[in-house]
């Protein structure tokens, strides 16, 4: 997924979750608001972000997609591992502006 090297070896030894931000996908650590609503999703959802790709609209505003795995190893990890070997993640995005429209996502 060309994800930063350095942020993959934060979030396996220390847990940390980064959040890649425009316009450079500069990578900070996740903190406040969005680690609340990161924590949220994995509890309700039974499962582990390791990393989140934050995006600017005009006529949507600011979403953040969440790159995540399942506890569901029976249903879903197969699938996701051959996805991740295409260089695609299934993501769940919060939209901020319209938090009504959280929906499912497959990241390319």
């Amino acid at each position: 997924m060309k994800i930063y090297e350095p942020t993959i070896q934060q979030f396996k030894n220390e847990g940390l979750v980064s959040i890649s931000q425009p316009p450079f996908g500069a990578y900070f650590w996740a903190e406040g608001e969005e680690l609340e609503l990161i924590k949220e999703f994995e509890e309700k959802h039974n499962a582990l972000v390791y990393t989140v790709i934050c995006s600017y609209f005009r006529e949507l505003g600011k979403m953040d997609s969440y790159l995540f795995v399942s506890d569901y190893k029976d249903e879903k990890w197969e699938m996701d591992r051959n996805d991740l070997s295409q260089h695609q993640a299934l993501a769940w995005v919060y939209n901020y502006n319209e938090p009504f429209f959280r929906i499912w996502f497959d990241w390319y």
